[in-house]
């Protein structure tokens, strides 16, 4: 390899210099481990891998420019034809409403229903075809709905439910994705390096005369059918929230997004916060720019990264737990930047960190480590017994604590008006967790 200019040459023979190089970076490689970490010896075909060259076009081109060429977009038309399909539509599936707008009138054409992620931007949008409670349905039946090909759109989604059914599926998958495949599964049967919406618009071109009827069939149209019926059934059940009883942080969530203007930014932290926002973030015509820090390392600088999109918005909510609020609390006083932005005669946004405190790792009361053993609450659930009310006077952030609902929505509307950032704490138990959301999850 040839170093950059001013650079000294790799003192390893053959040594590569991607993250080293004029336009290169950092490089982070993340090997994860299928569940469970010791694989069934005797599962068959456990060592096999590669392309399903049965079923699967023999495209020209893996590294497509941002669109399928006709011939392309043919051969893909034809592996769909006469299977069941399903869209599982990940993280930034679309960018705007006019997108979401462009990529349902494909998903119309094709009787495609689309599973969508609280942050692929497509739940801001009421159509039936948008699955909205997905992890909800296939807590209950998967009866009729298993597809026979999935289109991925971006990454996997949220949730764990939904990946591993889709897993268990004897489907084609294929990748639709500018970046990369994302595939920790390694079930990956065909990526197309292109946007979804240039990808559903370039099958849309490819469709000849009467031939949306061959694609729209009477199976797909049932399938279809099955999905939206089970997704209306259960949006029931998360409507019930709304009749919880005081105290449930699902009743909260659900009055942030019923809440927070138009136009605005949502953003959640991982963990429990992401979770609650799949259930409850239920799809409608309310233009919401839904953001959130996925992955291992998603607790780092969460509060940073909400405060840094909230420039780019008037009114921005962070809803989140106290182990994320607690990582990165120092960036409470950023308010005195906005604040310096604001006697400067510039627009400081309203920033609203909503805190569902639940006093630990609530999460962890759900995973297989659970135990009612004494070690559990020190190593897993690790209550920190933080005065946040004191943290934020001592930033200059205006704070307000609300027990119930009521108090909730006087809180945060009040403090929508109030540029900068401001501070509510939702006090919710740490224990029980699974039993409180057993009639929303399971």
């Amino acid at each position: 390899t040839q170093a950059c200019p001013g650079r000294e040459a790799a003192p390893f023979a053959g040594e590569s210099r991607a993250a080293g190089a004029c336009l290169g970076g950092p490089v982070h490689l993340n090997f994860p481990f299928d569940e469970p970490l010791k694989p069934n010896l005797q599962a068959e075909g456990l060592f096999e891998t590669g392309r399903r060259s049965d079923v699967l076009p023999d495209l020209r081109a893996v590294n497509l420019p941002s669109y399928l060429d006709p011939v392309d977009a043919r051969r893909v038309l034809d592996l769909l034809r006469e299977r069941r399909v399903v869209v599982l539509a990940g993280e930034g599936s679309v960018a705007t409403l006019n997108e979401a707008n462009a990529l349902l009138a494909w998903s119309d054409a094709f009787g495609y229903p689309v599973l969508a992620d609280p942050l692929s931007g497509l739940r801001s949008v009421s159509d039936p075809l948008i699955i909205d409670n997905y992890d909800t349905v296939l807590a209950t039946t998967a009866d009729d709905l298993t597809p026979e090909v999935v289109i991925r759109f971006g990454r996997f989604p949220v949730s764990k439910r939904a990946t591993t059914f889709m897993a268990q599926a004897d489907a084609v998958n294929i990748v639709v994705d500018p970046y990369e495949t994302r595939d920790y599964n390694s079930a990956t049967d065909l990526l197309l390096r292109c946007t979804p919406l240039d990808f559903s618009q370039s099958l849309l071109a490819g469709l000849r005369g009467v031939e949306r009827e061959t694609m729209l069939n009477d199976r797909q149209r049932q399938f279809a059918y099955e999905w939206v019926r089970a997704n209306d059934a259960a949006a029931a059940r998360i409507d019930a929230v709304d009749a919880a009883e005081e105290g449930f942080e699902g009743a909260f969530v659900r009055r942030v997004v019923d809440r927070a203007p138009d136009g605005s930014c949502l953003f959640a932290a991982n963990s429990m916060s992401v979770r609650a926002l799949d259930t409850f973030y239920m799809k409608g015509g309310k233009d919401l720019t839904v953001l959130c820090n996925r992955g291992l390392n998603g607790i780092d600088g969460t509060v940073s990264t909400a405060l840094g999109a909230a420039q780019y918005f008037a009114h921005t909510t962070l809803l989140t737990g106290d182990l994320t609020l607690l990582h990165d609390l120092n960036a409470l006083a950023l308010q005195r930047e906005l604040r310096v932005q604001r006697d400067a005669g510039g627009a400081a946004p309203s920033i609203v960190i909503v805190l569902l405190n639940n006093n630990g790792g609530g999460i962890f009361d759900m995973l297989p480590q659970r135990s009612s053993e004494a070690y559990f609450e020190r190593l897993f659930l690790t209550p920190q017994d933080v005065d946040f009310g004191a943290a934020a006077q001592a930033f200059g952030v205006p704070y307000a604590a609300a027990e119930t609902v009521a108090a909730f929505d006087e809180a945060y509307r009040a403090a929508l008006d109030v540029p900068g950032i401001s501070l509510i704490e939702v006090r919710v138990p740490l224990e029980g967790l699974p039993e409180r959301y057993a009639p929303y999850w399971s």
